[in-house]
């Protein structure tokens, strides 16, 4: 059976939207629930007074307990529906992604599942979600009821509409969301940490990101695709290391510079801190680990203005696909090629929450620390040895950060 987690920052979004739909995968003989849980400074306000309140003596991660709440009701009550308690595959996009990855590295729920797809988004540096320290989280929480001109009590009371819009207002004027706490509870440690321990959930992974998670703006901004460009953004984005950078994305023309940067910008977001996850689960688990990059353009509605970005799959693009929910998204002619990428998705996520192996017909094995297989998803899908992996190393020696002795 598969449990699916939405996406949406840990601040938008829910199960019940269209393209989560888990039909599809149902009429593949799973089992498929949709979950929701608190979101923003509903589920993740910390503050010194809540954290005295609880028995634990930390405060935030509602939205995460709310998720294991669900796993708990999921083995208590899923044989009345036919599933299976002891299969418990959980899945999610994006937050819903990162979600997944902390579910694995928190104590509290690495006995409640028995595999994992995970689709862009894990809590490991240097992913903008990485949970923050309990002192600082209860510092950002206090930062707001000092903005709002109030006091637990008076929120308690506060209608939730009230609230949500006081919430907005502070979080835009921060350009911050209330963060995931390293609470001592849900996460006792880091979850790069926890992965590097061994203390994780021991189960098999599959998981994958787009290949154009983000495009060349976050890194160029309003610069043209020049070299020169590119240089000077790698200076002001690694001071300290511009020149290994440098060597690792080609920028010599003006479309190797889009690409380039492209490339830099999905690392950042999302490819590094996936990969960092799969070679850590690989190293410590003893359970398989399958890689995917998601590589199949969604097509546009007739007569949408689109920047004419580098090619490839934006962030989130694969939700439908995945799940098997072209219809949802109106004003799209899908192709042959769309509805294979389609069969390909739903089989893989179907036959991994089945078996603990996505069966696509392709020869597709799990990574080891000498072979990194990854099939590369499009029309047609391909398995090859991962290109990047050099560069992947590269990275993880400038941006990962060790666990304590």
């Amino acid at each position: 059976m598969l449990v699916y987690i939405h996406g949406g920052g840990f601040s938008a979004g829910d199960g019940s939207e269209p393209r989560h739909d888990g039909a599809a995968l149902a009429r593949q003989g799973l089992v498929v629930v949709t979950v929701n849980y608190r979101l923003g400074v509903f589920g993740f306000l910390a503050h010194p007074e809540l954290s005295r309140e609880s028995k634990y003596g930390g405060s935030g991660n509602y939205g995460l307990l709310d998720q294991i709440a669900a796993l708990q009701w999921v083995r208590d009550n899923i044989a009345g529906f036919g599933g299976d308690p002891t299969r418990v595959t959980v899945a999610g996009p994006s937050a819903g992604s990162e979600s997944v990855s902390g579910l694995l590295a928190s104590p509290l729920a690495s006995r409640l599942l028995s595999g994992a797809i995970l689709s862009s988004g894990a809590l490991v540096t240097p992913a903008n979600t990485v949970p923050r320290p309990l002192a600082a989280s209860e510092g950002f929480g206090a930062e707001f009821l000092s903005a709002a001109n109030s006091d637990l009590k008076a929120l308690r009371r506060m209608p939730a509409a009230a609230l949500l819009e006081l919430s907005t207002a502070f979080t835009v004027t921060r350009r911050a969301r209330f963060p995931l706490v390293l609470d001592g509870h849900v996460f006792p440690h880091a979850p790069e940490d926890a992965f590097a321990r061994g203390l994780q959930a021991k189960v098999p992974l599959l998981l994958g990101w787009n290949s154009r998670e983000q495009d060349e703006r976050a890194v160029l901004g309003r610069d043209p695709a020049t070299p020169e460009a590119f240089e000077r953004a790698v200076l002001r984005l690694f001071p300290s290391h511009a020149e290994t950078i440098r060597g690792l994305y080609h920028a010599g023309t003006a479309e190797e510079t889009r690409l380039a940067a492209r490339d830099l910008a999905t690392d950042r977001f999302m490819g590094f801190p996936m990969w960092k996850l799969a070679d850590l689960h690989v190293r410590t688990s003893g359970q398989p680990v399958y890689r995917y990059v998601f590589d199949h353009a969604r097509p546009r509605p007739p007569g949408a203005a689109v920047y004419a970005a580098a090619p490839g799959a934006s962030h989130g693009e694969e939700i439908e696909y995945a799940m098997g929910t072209l219809a949802s998204v109106p004003g799209i002619e899908w192709s042959d090629a769309d509805q294979s990428v389609v069969r390909l998705m739903t089989d893989a996520f179907a036959s991994f929450a089945k078996t603990g192996k996505p069966n696509v017909g392709l020869s597709w094995a799990p990574t080891t620390l000498r072979e990194w297989p990854v099939l590369y998803v499009g029309a047609p899908a391909r398995v090859v040895q991962d290109p990047h992996r050099l560069r992947y190393a590269t990275l993880d020696s400038i941006w990962f950060r060790p666990p304590p002795p």
